[in-house]
């Protein structure tokens, strides 16, 4: 599981919103509604995937909080 896949899955299914979580279902929401994916996101993975879209700024405040709440948006 990646990024770009789960991206692709969410244009494919027409997603204004994708939320991951470790541990957790990914989930999209598609027609204002949340619908549980079969793909469970691993710590691992999640991480790859946050670190990929973060700048070198995010990423220092994410060691330092622990935490990180961003938005991004993609054209096309």
């Amino acid at each position: 599981m990646n990024l770009q896949s789960l991206v692709k899955l969410g244009l494919e299914q027409r997603a204004s919103d994708l939320h991951v979580e470790p541990g957790l279902n990914v989930t999209i929401r598609a027609n204002g509604n949340l619908k549980r994916l079969p793909q469970v996101a691993s710590n691992d993975a999640v991480d790859a995937m946050v670190r990929s879209l973060l700048s070198a700024d995010e990423r220092d405040d994410l060691e330092t909080r622990g935490s990180f709440d961003t938005t991004k948006s993609l054209l096309g």
